[in-house]
């Protein structure tokens, strides 16, 4: 179902008095067709003057709440403070008979932008727009809060940027609107609170957007600097319109360079094979392992860490000339024991030169405990067990775009790693992977990933975590005393959370569970005593009775602060309110679906609220 809207304009020729007899004109709204309807909120088309319009009304049972009436208002009114290109126009707010008040705006022939195949040019273009068009929202003062996908429209003719649904925008002035608010896997963590709305909200949601447009390697740090905490990602939207434009004229700049340098190799090339044999004819390939030695370049390595040079080479140095060439290198397929628990390299950036090996063998730098920087070769697949288990001073890792694993406690113990971002081809991460890097803050999942157990416990600086749209099943004891990470937005494909997974995140005030999420195990909350807010899909996904378990003895020092539990769907079922919820601070409020409260309070609950929409 198409849930855009169109741009055709009103014919400014007509004018004056029309008459309701006037053939294709009309002044009521005709051909009615419902394009979306959900709890709140309905989309018709419809036709009046001879044009197509949509209309956004109240669904039946939320026309009845002020508070819903309240919100399509400051939508409105949010609305026409904005006249841009690339932002829907509205035309008014009428009561249309049998559908009721509405928001008339412009019908947007198009498709949401997450349906639509790109080329790399077309992407620039959208990203131009979009960020012309959230720049200009902020200049008068309005924050979107839910920019994703599925609010950017894409015009049919010209293929333009339009921005809709502005339902949970937010301006100085609208004071209805300040509550938390977002789409999970869009919105920036500082969201989950209801804390006053800010530009840079906007900021990580394009990041996100760009992410999944796949802009290609050249942009890659602009669009991660877009999601990291508030206080690090670009503080404007020009500022971040200023980045893309640097980096569009360096990357024309290089691109004139490489070209001026392939053309003078292409020609020497040439004039080689002139010289030398007037063609060639008859030449094999020589092959080691899976890769072309005469595809590898002439020349010898530059090593920047000469110790590094003394292990290559006394083990690949076959020529024995004192120098490692690029084929040697190429032509070894096992590291063996070569740099395992050594404590004088330093740095292997040459390693990315060894593109015959498949994988990082099981320890194969385990206990470098000086190794500060490694590329790896673009042809890794696979780093197997205790890798670099113990590289404490690892600074950063960048993994190939081939990767498919990671093996059990291959990054445990390397304490200076700060931040980590997977590839998408990765689809397995073992046991206790990255555990115990206590200078980890920032993690970041691109893609479907079946979690293993224990990955990131006891990465006490763990600040953000980005779960991404692919994860499915957080195992068991995943961020195990993680005692820096204060918010977490379960994302909607998310089915399950084991048991321990938050277990003694002491720092941890907001937990936003999807809608999706079937099961909570043991233990999943247990310690976390800072928690304040957490909204859970259903009480359904509660399979155990100690998940929130805090108060277990004065002599740890546990003391439950929770404020508030959101239970957006379904009643208290047959469980009591001391099966789920005894070690829970008395004075907790329960915020709990329209109709319920009664069932609540019957089953013990205190402080019960029903939710709202404000909710």
């Amino acid at each position: 179902m198409n849930n855009g809207f169109d741009t055709n304009d009103l014919d400014s020729s007509i004018s004056g008095y029309l008459e309701d007899s006037f053939e294709g004109i009309n002044r009521n709204f005709t051909d009615r067709e419902v394009i979306s309807a959900s709890n709140t909120n309905l989309l018709v088309r419809a036709k009046r003057y001879g044009r197509w319009w949509m209309l956004k009304a109240l669904s039946p049972q939320a026309a009845d709440l002020a508070a819903c009436r309240q919100m399509l208002r400051k939508e409105f009114e949010t609305l026409m403070q904005l006249q841009h290109p690339n932002i829907v126009s509205v035309q008014g707010l009428e009561y249309v008979e049998g559908i009721g008040q509405c928001i008339v705006m412009e019908y947007v022939d198009g498709q949401p932008l997450s349906q639509v195949q790109l080329t790399d040019h077309q992407k620039q273009a959208v990203v131009d727009e979009l960020l012309s068009a959230v720049s200009y929202c902020h200049s008068v003062g309005i924050v979107h809060r839910d920019l994703k996908p599925s609010n950017i429209m894409l015009t049919r003719n010209g293929g333009h940027v339009k921005i809709i649904d502005f339902g949970l925008a937010d301006s100085d002035d609208s004071a209805v609107l300040k509550q938390p608010a977002g789409t999970p896997k869009y919105m920036a963590p500082e969201q989950a609170t209801a804390q006053r709305a800010d530009a840079r909200n906007d900021i990580y949601s394009l990041g996100v957007i760009f992410e999944k447009l796949d802009l290609g390697r050249r942009y890659q740090s602009i669009v991660s600097k877009c999601m990291l905490p508030i206080s690090k990602r670009y503080q404007s939207v020009e500022e971040l319109r200023e980045a893309f434009a640097k980096r569009r004229t360096s990357g024309t700049r290089n691109l004139m360079v490489g070209m001026a340098a392939a053309i003078a190799v292409l020609i020497g090339l040439v004039l080689f094979l002139m010289v030398k044999t007037g063609g060639i004819t008859g030449k094999e390939h020589v092959r080691t392992g899976n890769v072309l030695l005469d595809t590898v370049p002439e020349g010898n390595i530059s090593f920047a860490d000469q110790r590094v040079k003394a292990l290559c080479l006394a083990n690949w140095d076959t020529d024995n000339d004192g120098e490692l060439s690029f084929k040697e290198a190429a032509s070894v397929d096992a590291l063996e024991h070569v740099f395992q628990n050594n404590n004088d390299i330093k740095s292997f950036d040459e390693f990315q030169y060894f593109i015959g090996l498949e994988m990082v063998e099981r320890s194969a730098f385990n206990k470098c405990k000086f190794l500060e920087h490694i590329t790896l070769p673009p042809q890794i697949t696979r780093i197997e067990n205790y890798a670099f288990l113990s590289c404490k001073r690892l600074k950063e890792i960048i993994f190939p775009g081939k990767l498919e694993s990671i093996g059990e406690y291959a990054f445990s113990e390397c304490s200076r790693l700060e931040e980590v971002s997977f590839p998408n081809s990765l689809i397995k991460l073992g046991y206790s992977a990255f555990s115990e890097c206590k200078g980890l803050k920032h993690v970041r999942f691109n893609h479907s990933l079946p979690f293993t157990q224990w990955s990131f416990s006891g990465c006490v600086n763990l600040e953000t975590v980005d779960l991404g749209d692919g994860i499915v099943d957080i195992g068991n004891g995943t961020f195990f005393e993680c005692k820096a990470l204060e918010k977490v937005v379960i994302p909607p494909q998310v089915k399950s959370i084991g048991e321990d997974v938050f277990h003694n995140c002491y720092a941890l005030r907001e937990v936003y569970v999807g809608d999706n999420v079937t099961s909570i195990g043991k233990a999943a909350f247990w310690g976390d005593s800072g928690l304040r807010t957490i909204s859970l899909p259903s009480l359904d996904v509660l399979k155990a009775e100690d998940i929130f378990h805090y108060n277990i003895g004065k002599e740890y020092g546990y003391e439950s602060n929770l404020d508030t539990i959101f239970i957006r769907n379904g009643g208290p079922g047959e469980k009591s309110y001391n099966d789920y919820f005894a070690q829970v601070n008395k004075h907790c409020h329960f915020i709990v679906p329209p109709g319920t409260a009664s069932a609540y309070r019957a089953k013990g609950y205190p402080n019960v609220q029903e939710l709202t929409p404000q909710h």
